[in-house]
């Protein structure tokens, strides 16, 4: 007895050191590093500091706040992983560092399940081996030493494998009640981490169920019910806000292989492409000796007793099904195929400890110091050894050297934009799109500031009309240009923004490379922001001009005074009337990008210039306006003194309609049925709005125009936008019903409703509003595809193949 205390004493000091390596070397790695993320790992960062800033105030009783909180990743990257990563953020700050820190739980996580799955079909001598061999595989180093995904993935996938084999394994009906729930639980961690991430469960899942039916274990049945309603409790409020999206990105991502060539799983290609991948997803040492060694084994005849070892049969399972589902997938990528690996960590122990003579123990050593050798040069520069990774097979393209070179002007760039305009949110247009100077890890460093900067790509950056780039340069104030690698952005974009006469260059950089990076700022900003000393009680509308722009646009300024919180709650309900036509121009004081977090100023003064649409044209000189202060926070109001409109009789062009003003244009198409010209519109709005408040103001004025009678359908079509975008879906499904009644000759009006219903997983409320739209004289086209989802939905199975063959 004190013997085996011992022998588990000893054992789980080995584990313990084992991980413990891992750690080290992956903090020495941080600790030398200063490189700056790339695309995917920076945007994947940034989507943590999202979950960080809505989870600073937490609110479990307000589905606002849970809508907020699942909106921050809508597609199939799911926020489990993002939220892991918060506490490491609060603790040592926001820092690129303190992103990747978070695998370490990771690291810690794969080792102990690998050592724990191994135990259950081999010995401690091979779980010992498999729980380190799995931290080496180059494949799994890559993804330590970045912020992305599939580390907290291949985790995820590896406890809820453990839990289900522990499920499977259990002797007690109190046992396997207990891993049941467990399992449910995991389960439902790894759906809202991946949902695609169940596709290596499955084939397993399908064995554990038949194993149920084949001997009659009808409470198994009964807790996998259990288990996947614990699942849902824990995904599906996420899930079900966006499922649609989840659904399609999936889809997208799969058909990205047609375009990159992947090969198909119609092919031998396609079986061939993960096999053939194997030399550097996990070293040549690691595949070639245990392979011999297992091949020797075979002739000495020893295969039969493992052949009737049934959990060695459960973790072929799990690897075969994860390798064929990843096979047929169009997509092809090694990143797709991890969760298999730390279980192949298990085969190659097991490979290289079936020998047990001393030549076989000396081999076994000499393959480990041979592969930490490998990692070593490939993954630290250390001064003597760098060479020797150009040796031949002592290479690594997969893994991530730590880099020592410096002089990159991300944080720089942003400094400079803070220091220029302290009191304004700021959008960088990106004319750049190279590894280490892009929008995504430009809107990184953006967000450690407070996210007072954000970077977004110029719109038109494959376009060379430049009436196009004339008209999308209007929208942002900040560019990037480079010399150099650029990327996929169209060169000949450049001129027209660093030869523009309203543009101006404010700073240049030298990049480590010697390319050179020119930030530009516009001339004459939209948005000016003072302070002032007075103390200003309430909000004062102190100046408004006016003058003639293009077409039927009239450009206007609005200077407005205040307290700071005042101004930056504040919004502006402007009703301008010509004659006998009226027409909104309400908008956030600041257009919403302001940025008073400066305690030592209490009262500003802001000028903000933008254009509007009238619904005719007429005299400036008839133009009348009512303003009313509303606060976005408490909702309380108060009239605002309008001055003496001002008329410069100037053309100017400089500025253009401002996104709310936008957003009530698109409301008369949205009502036509024209959606693609629609959301086409609206990605570009989105894109000079990265925090998409636009849609909010818009939301909160139009609610109080209604709150004070105002019924006009057009205000509520543009309400129905800004619900649909902020996926609102109790307050839409009431306004699209009220719409409805109230437009009974526009079809789309019914067809909306019956989609949004549909969407609400309301199939039978969604099939009264599509039969109603199908009345109409012209029914809309897409009605025909949404009524056959709405039979499916419904299980109606032989009404939807009658739809679909009508």
């Amino acid at each position: 007895m004190i013997s085996k205390q011992i022998e588990l004493k000893s054992e789980r000091l080995i584990l313990a050191a084992i991980i413990a390596i891992a750690v080290g070397i992956h903090i020495i790695w941080l600790s030398i590093d200063k490189s700056v993320p790339s695309w995917d790992d920076a945007a994947h960062l940034t989507n943590a500091l999202n979950y960080q800033r809505v989870l600073s105030h937490i609110d479990i009783f307000s589905a606002d706040w849970w809508r907020e909180l699942w909106a921050q990743s809508p597609s199939y990257t799911a926020p489990f992983i993002y939220i892991l990563t918060v506490p490491f953020l609060n603790v040592f700050g926001k820092s690129v560092s303190s992103g990747i820190l978070t695998n370490i739980v990771f690291i810690i996580t794969i080792s102990l399940t690998v050592y724990s799955l191994s135990k259950t079909v081999f010995s401690t001598q091979v779980s010992l081996w498999a729980s380190g061999l799995c931290l080496m595989f180059p494949i799994l180093l890559n993804i330590q030493m970045m912020y992305m995904l599939d580390d907290g993935i291949v985790a995820m996938t590896c406890l809820t494998f453990w839990t289900l084999t522990r499920w499977k394994n259990s002797t007690t009906r109190s046992q396997s009640w207990q891993w049941s729930l467990i399992f449910g639980l995991s389960f439902g961690c790894l759906m809202l981490s991946k949902p695609t991430g169940f596709l290596f469960l499955l084939f397993p899942s399908i064995f554990l169920f038949a194993s149920f039916i084949k001997h009659k274990k009808w409470i198994g049945i009964l807790q996998i019910g259990v288990a996947l309603v614990i699942s849902w409790w824990i995904f599906g409020g996420w899930f079900g806000q966006n499922w649609v999206t989840v659904i399609t990105s999936a889809i997208g991502a799969n058909g990205m292989g047609v375009k990159e060539g992947d090969p198909g799983g119609g092919t031998l290609a396609g079986w061939l492409y993960y096999p053939q991948r194997l030399p550097e997803l996990v070293t040549i040492p690691l595949l070639i000796i245990p392979i011999g060694l297992g091949i020797l084994w075979v002739f000495k005849n020893q295969i039969s007793n493992q052949i009737k070892n049934p959990n060695l049969l459960w973790l072929l399972v799990y690897c075969f099904g994860g390798y064929l589902l990843c096979s047929l997938a169009t997509n092809k990528d090694s990143r797709f195929i991890l969760p298999i690996f730390p279980v192949i960590s298990i085969f190659i122990a097991y490979g290289l400890n079936l020998f047990e003579t001393a030549w076989a123990t000396r081999l076994r050593w000499g393959t480990l110091g041979i592969t930490g050798l490998i990692i070593l040069i490939n993954l630290l520069p250390i001064p003597g050894l760098d060479g020797l990774s150009k040796v031949p097979y002592m290479g690594s393209g997969l893994i991530h050297k730590a880099s020592t070179e410096t002089g990159f002007p991300n944080q720089n760039i942003i400094e400079s934009i803070v220091q220029n305009q302290p009191y304004l949110r700021s959008t960088i247009g990106m004319l750049a799109s190279s590894g280490d100077l892009n929008g995504e890890n430009l809107n990184l460093y953006g967000g450690f500031v407070d996210f007072q900067v954000y970077a977004r790509y110029f719109i038109n950056r494959t376009t060379k009309d430049p009436k196009l780039v004339e008209k999308d340069l209007k929208f942002l104030n900040w560019y990037i240009t480079k010399t150099g690698e650029i990327g996929d952005i169209d060169r000949s974009i450049l001129p027209v923004v660093e030869q523009n006469p309203q543009i101006e260059l404010f700073k240049t950089w030298k990049m480590p490379d010697t390319s050179t990076v020119k930030l530009y700022r516009r001339k004459d900003m939209p948005l000016v922001v003072e302070p002032i000393v007075e103390p200003i009680e309430k909000v004062q509308l102190e100046k408004v001009i006016i003058s003639p722009s293009s077409d039927l646009a009239v450009n206007s300024t609005y200077q407005v005074s205040g307290d700071r919180k005042l101004l930056k709650d504040g919004l502006l309900i402007l009703t301008w009337r010509s004659n006998d036509r009226t027409w909104n121009h309400d908008r956030a004081i600041g257009l919403g990008e302001l940025h008073l977090e400066q305690p030592k100023h209490q009262t500003f003064r802001i000028t903000e210039h933008s254009a509007m649409l009238p619904p005719t044209k007429s005299s400036l000189d008839e133009y009348r306006l009512e303003a009313t202060y509303l606060n976005r926070q408490t909702g309380a109001t108060f009239p605002l003194v309008v001055p003496k409109i001002e008329i410069d009789t100037k053309q100017d062009n400089r500025f253009p309609l401002d996104s709310i003003a936008k957003l009530s244009q698109l409301s008369q198409p949205f009502a036509r049925g024209k959606i693609d010209n629609v959301f086409s519109e609206l990605a570009t709005l989105n894109q000079y709005d990265p925090t998409q408040d636009y849609l909010n103001q818009a939301r909160q004025a139009i609610e109080y125009r209604i709150s004070r009678g105002e019924s006009q359908l057009e205000l509520k079509y543009t309400l129905a936008l800004t619900q649909v975008l902020q996926r609102r879906i109790s307050p839409l499904l009431e306004n699209l019903t009220k719409i409805a009644q109230n437009d009974l000759q526009n079809p789309y009006a019914s067809m909306y409703l019956g989609f949004i219903r549909l969407y609400n997983w309301q199939p039978q409320a969604a099939e009264t509003a599509f039969q109603i739209a199908d009345k109409s004289p012209t029914p809309p086209t897409e009605l025909a595809t949404l009524k056959i989802v709405s039979s499916i939905f419904r299980f109606d199975l032989f009404q939807a193949w009658h739809r679909w063959k009508g």
